[in-house]
């Protein structure tokens, strides 16, 4: 039974292993401190706290039902209701636990299967007023309305923007990379536009989110979805005030009826999302046309650099997505020529395809409140480093980036500067960190950094020497663009997207040819007065895109592309 709910645990408590566990010997501590911790709002590490504690001690209903109201205040609904259910096993009669769970049910937009929980949780204690309240409003509270009933959209069609795996995303990470990143600058974009032509755009587009048990469109509005990313960049210490705007975006329920002609546009990861293809069948029977925005085929062509889960999700869901597509965007040649042999070898299909490249630059800095980063992170800083940005796992080479700075260090005894690594760790590292560990860190040559502001990126690529990105294989690159933007040279593979991405203006290696990554990172060490030409070349000729002129191409493609479909 332990091993059951130990396995529980490990889904929602990050850092504790099973033996970590074990060694505690202090329970009332932590259920007291979790309790201490709920009290004073500080509902996120009172969760963490509770988990520890449960993880020992499984069957305590109380903390359960405490670790479920933790969750729910910091609005990670879903995995309140794990919480919940677990305490419901332990007391099945307890008429308090199902009324919670017909709550969160609720609040993510399942009024069915609420009201399930509620008539049983009624059962057993009917003399709850609030669970009575509950079974007798409606069971849908949906906008009467439809926002494409609005007169802007009177004879012409909306584009419907999908953002369901973006919101899923930002309520469980503090920061946006990849796919999270290009979604977000599009929102910052499209809500507060900088020049004319997006904002003619914008005006066709609803942002709402996909409610899969119900097949169902849910707009977002505006408003809410500004104040949503504002809390989001703010880099509060409390996430409650953006778990808050989360809980009424999902609460209000506002359906989206698409008519005959417009267009919805799956902007994000398709794949974390259940039966997305029924949805999409649903809409094609009234007309709808479908648009997708292809990021990368890397499960499909390199699947040996994806997380098998992921790349299980993404082949399933794949042929659903893509038999129904009217039109695709890519944001490179590379990616748009895998999709279209990727169409004809699977589904036999054909369909129009459509550029979108991304941005060069770091995004605005929405919501930072310094100019400067804090000095714990400059004092980190060596006075000389180059510097690698990207999550840390296999497909980003980072194994290789390594062995090259343990062959510089030895062949230079020591008189190298500092290799700092930027990104989260991934899947597929362990070999990584054995050889940091290994090795001292190389010395200490090299520094690793997990998550970094906007502030804190830009300061780094600002300050480095030069950058390296000797990836296997991508679909755009974001930290080559950044390298550039900053003014910076970059040493990276030629291969993929990142040809497309660099051109010029970087010097290209053979992924899988580590002397080939060593003569050009060494090259380039011993040439300072190369470097300098080579970066002043790049803050001569280098024309950076931003996010705001990527957002004006993408929404620009989608209208020019929605037309050409009919």
């Amino acid at each position: 039974m332990l091993r059951r709910y130990l396995k529980i645990i490990s889904r929602h408590v990050a850092g504790w292993s099973p033996a970590a566990l074990a060694a505690a010997d202090n329970l009332a501590q932590w259920r007291d401190e979790g309790a201490r911790l709920h009290g004073t709002g500080r509902c996120d590490e009172a969760a963490n706290i509770y988990g520890k504690y449960l993880a020992l001690k499984p069957a305590d209903f109380t903390v359960w039902l405490d670790r479920g109201d933790c969750l729910t205040d910091i609005g990670a609904f879903d995995r309140a209701i794990i919480a919940y259910e677990e305490a419901a096993l332990l007391k099945p009669n307890d008429a308090g636990v199902y009324r919670r769970i017909g709550d969160m049910k609720k609040i993510l937009g399942w009024p069915r299967t609420a009201l399930e929980y509620y008539r049983r949780s009624f059962r057993l204690d009917p003399t709850s007023q609030y669970v009575l309240r509950q079974l007798s409003e409606p069971t849908e509270r949906r906008s009467s309305r439809s926002p494409l009933d609005e007169p802007r959209f009177a004879g012409r069609p909306a584009v419907m923007l999908d953002i369901s795996d973006l919101l899923q995303f930002l309520t469980y990470h503090r920061h946006v990379t990849g796919i999270q990143r290009v979604q977000m600058a599009l929102l910052v974009e499209a809500l507060d536009p900088t020049s004319e032509e997006t904002a003619a755009a914008a005006e066709h587009m609803v942002f709402c989110w996909r409610h899969s048990e119900e097949q169902t469109l849910c707009a977002i509005a505006r408003s809410d979805l500004r104040e949503l990313l504002e809390t989001f960049s703010s880099r509060l210490e409390s996430r409650r005030p953006f778990h808050e705007v989360l809980k009424r975006i999902y609460g209000r329920w506002i359906e989206v009826r698409p008519r005959p002609g417009d267009v919805f546009v799956v902007v994000g990861a398709f794949w974390v999302s259940k039966n997305y293809g029924i949805t999409l069948r649903l809409l094609k029977r009234n007309a709808v046309r479908i648009a997708v925005l292809i990021h990368d085929l890397i499960p499909f062509t390199h699947p040996q650099y994806v997380h098998p889960a992921t790349r299980e999700e993404v082949v399933k869901q794949f042929d659903g997505v893509m038999s129904v597509m009217d039109f695709v965007l890519t944001t490179t040649q590379f990616v748009a020529g895998q999709v279209r042999t990727t169409l004809q070898a699977r589904l036999g299909r054909s369909v129009p395809m459509f550029l979108a490249p991304l941005a060069h630059t770091l995004p605005a800095k929405t919501g930072e409140v310094r100019d400067e980063p804090g000095g714990a992170f400059r004092a980190r800083l060596p006075a000389e480093y180059v510097l690698c940005v990207g999550t840390l796992e296999a497909r980003k080479n980072h194994l290789a980036l390594l062995e090259t700075w343990i062959a510089l260090d030895r062949k230079h005894a020591g008189r190298i500067p500092a290799l700092v690594l930027v990104g989260k760790w991934g899947w597929m590292v362990d070999g990584l960190r054995e050889r940091l560990e290994a090795t001292g860190y190389v010395n200490g040559r090299v520094i690793v950094f997990n998550a970094l502001s906007d502030v804190e990126m830009e300061h780094a690529y600002r300050n480095c020497l030069f950058t390296v990105f000797p990836s296997f294989v991508e679909g755009w690159g974001l930290p080559v663009g950044e390298s550039l933007a900053s003014g910076k040279p970059c040493i990276t593979s030629g291969v993929s997207s990142l040809p497309e991405v660099g051109g010029e203006f970087c010097r290209y290696i053979d992924p899988h040819d580590r002397s080939s990554l060593f003569e050009a990172i060494e090259s380039t060490l011993l040439d300072r007065k190369g470097l300098a030409e080579w970066a002043a070349m790049i803050q001569r000729d280098f024309k950076a895109r931003t996010w705001p002129e990527m957002a004006q191409i993408f929404m620009g493609r989608v209208i020019q592309a929605s037309h050409q479909a009919e």
